[in-house]
């Protein structure tokens, strides 16, 4: 995969910085625990866990985790910027995986990062044949949800309460269908 650059970015001095994605293995698994760690911080209504509950797993854990929820790193240079990961929950139909975990660290931000990231999983999932990729988004969560409907996505009309949050957010489904006949 050829890296992103961010065009037009002033801090750039000229030269378009480029990012690149990379699969967490247990090669980088440091890196994406970090990465896991600062987004609970950051955002710790966005997601369906916690920073307490993150940091109480073991190595182990987490290794089972991305052989059975592929996650990726984006990088900047030797910094790890953001993350997402691709897999199946409870409710999933046949034929759909979902979006999760996804998050760009402030510095990176409108430069490009998040749509590298979503169209990892976008293209993941059609390589391995799903036809529809889910996600839940906060509902308070207005710039995220902009980024998934610039990037396809719609609507299903269910929507669900996390209550793992403090106080409880509302979260609403969004969908892609991929490009495979039928």
């Amino acid at each position: 995969m050829e890296p992103a650059s961010r065009e037009g970015d002033p801090s750039a001095g000229g030269e378009p910085t480029a990012y690149r994605i990379e699969a967490v293995t247990e090669a980088n698994l440091d890196h994406y625990l970090a990465v896991r760690l600062a987004m609970l911080l950051d955002a710790p209504r966005a997601f369906g866990s916690t920073y307490a509950g993150a940091v109480a797993h073991p190595r182990d854990w987490w290794l089972a985790r991305i052989t059975t929820c592929p996650t990726w790193l984006a990088w900047e240079g030797d910094r790890p910027v953001g993350s997402v990961g691709m897999g199946r929950h409870e409710g999933c139909v046949p034929d759909e995986t979902s979006l999760i975990g996804m998050w760009v660290a402030a510095p990176a931000r409108g430069r490009g990062v998040a749509e590298r990231l979503v169209q990892q999983v976008l293209d993941a999932a059609a390589s391995g044949g799903w036809r529809t990729v889910t996600l839940d988004v906060a509902e308070e969560n207005h710039q995220a949800r902009r980024l998934y409907e610039r990037m396809g996505f719609t609507p299903t009309g269910r929507t669900w309460r996390n209550e793992v949050v403090d106080g409880g957010v509302d979260e609403v489904e969004l969908a892609v269908r991929l490009g495979h006949g039928g």
